[in-house]
């Protein structure tokens, strides 16, 4: 033992005489920084985390390409943070058009973000649309590596331009489309129609376009799983055999959103009173803009877009709604029950009036339901006072037995009353819940109790 503890003591005492040259050129991070050392496929890996903006990218692949000779080897070698591709047209030089040509060459192969903005708040006044083509022949050559497109304007012409280029193209491995025309109203009326990527787009899965109607801007939707259609302030509403038209194209479809006034409610409703819907079976969250104040403004929905395995609902407040509706609310029969959604487990309304809404909305048969958030809402109470005995059912029918969560905001300090007697209900008869509460509610209330 002896002889081996001298053995090993010798051989530190040999690697602690190591020579002072050697020292310097292992241990001095001063001449030799320990960034410097890090092997290529880490550093590439690390600036893969740069930066998921487009613009950013941009400028975060030229920030680190200047770090030193060794980054800026890594950093061309690094496909990905070239890939973000953005179009200004008002910059007409040549030198703009050399730089995207330097993106594409260095994003190899890796597919490809491309961004056009074109709205109203960045281009200069005396900007000319034309200015846009020479950038564009240049990015959509690699119009097969484009994964995302996204372009922001706010002329009609604008737009048209666009789609006639993209008119007869195919975008094979293309997965997200957003189209955000900032337009007024005045601007809206044409008699052409606009449809893009005829010759397919099979991998299209993320559709986002907002301030023009879906039939007015036809993008292949076979393949969407997420469509978001959002209109704005635009004056005409979409006719509701046109809303129905465009879903049944959509038959993948998981998540939708339809936001602001995006119908007119009474021809939706005609056409739920016909009988006219579209089933799409692969539905798990919706969500939509109505005015509960209004009869059929929820109903009409949920009866022409059938989603029987309905995961999750929210539903928002919108006031540009009933289109005249409600001066023929007299001449309205009683609303259709909805249909059945045995699989809903979350509902979330923000910014309506419960009050209305219990009036207006039957949707007291919901088995699965397992969470409530209620947001912004008037008269939150006059909603959850309905999970009380006294409401016209038997003592020992619970409304919404799978009810485990309650989210409650902007509740009055005097509904606590009502709320304490609906927990204590539910803890009864062996279905507690939880309820969360805005912490300055409740603060506001606990300082009004002493």
């Amino acid at each position: 033992m002896a002889s081996q503890l001298a053995e090993i003591q010798a051989r530190l005492h040999e690697l602690r005489s190591v020579p002072p040259a050697t020292k310097g050129i292992v241990f001095n991070h001063h001449k030799h920084p320990y960034i410097a050392s890090i092997p290529c496929e880490i550093l590439s890996v690390i600036l893969n985390q740069g930066s998921t903006d487009l613009e950013d990218r941009t400028r975060f692949a030229m920030s680190v390409s200047q770090v030193s000779r060794y980054w800026r080897e890594t950093a061309t070698q690094t496909r990905y943070i070239w890939s973000g591709i953005i179009l200004f047209p008002w910059r007409t030089g040549r030198g703009y058009r050399t730089f995207l040509k330097v993106l594409i060459s260095r994003s190899q192969s890796h597919p490809l973000d491309v961004e056009i903005l074109l709205n109203e708040w960045d281009k200069p006044l005396s900007f000319d649309l034309r200015c846009l083509s020479p950038q564009l022949d240049v990015v959509i050559l690699e119009i097969a590596r484009w994964r995302s497109f996204s372009t922001w304007c706010g002329r009609l012409d604008e737009i048209s331009d666009l789609t006639e280029r993209f008119h007869h193209l195919s975008a094979p491995i293309l997965e997200s489309f957003r189209l955000y025309f900032t337009s007024g109203p005045g601007e809206m009326s044409r008699d052409e129609l606009w449809n893009i990527f005829e010759n397919g787009a099979p991998m299209l899965s993320h559709v986002h376009i907002y301030g023009i109607t879906p039939t007015d801007f036809l993008v292949p939707l076979s393949s969407v799983i997420s469509l978001h259609l959002e209109f704005g302030e635009i004056v005409d509403l979409m006719p509701g055999k046109d809303l129905l038209q465009v879903l049944r194209s959509s038959s993948a479809l998981v998540f939708l959103n339809l936001k602001g006034a995006f119908v007119d409610l009474h021809g939706l409703h005609q056409q739920s009173l016909q009988g006219e819907h579209v089933e799409i079976a692969t539905l798990r969250s919706l969500s939509f803009s109505a005015n509960p104040s209004i009869n059929y403004s929820v109903e009409s929905v949920l009866n022409t877009i059938r989603c029987p395995a309905l995961e999750s609902l929210t539903i928002s407040g919108v006031e540009v709604w009933d289109n005249g509706l409600s001066s023929m609310q007299a001449l309205l029969t009683q609303p259709s029950p909805i249909p059945p959604l045995p699989a809903l487990h979350f509902i979330k309304l923000c910014d309506i009036d419960c009050d209305q809404f219990v009036t207006n909305f039957d949707f007291t048969h919901l088995p699965a339901l397992e969470s409530i958030s209620i947001r912004g809402c008037t008269s939150p109470m006059a909603l959850l006072c309905t999970l009380l005995p006294s409401q016209g059912r038997a003592g020992d029918d619970v409304l919404w037995p799978a009810l485990r969560v309650i989210d409650l905001w902007l509740l009055d300090t005097m509904d606590f009353d009502c709320l304490h007697e609906v927990i204590s209900h539910r803890h009864a008869c062996g279905r507690p819940i939880s309820v969360t509460l805005d912490p300055e509610v409740l603060q506001n209330f606990q300082s009004k109790s002493r």
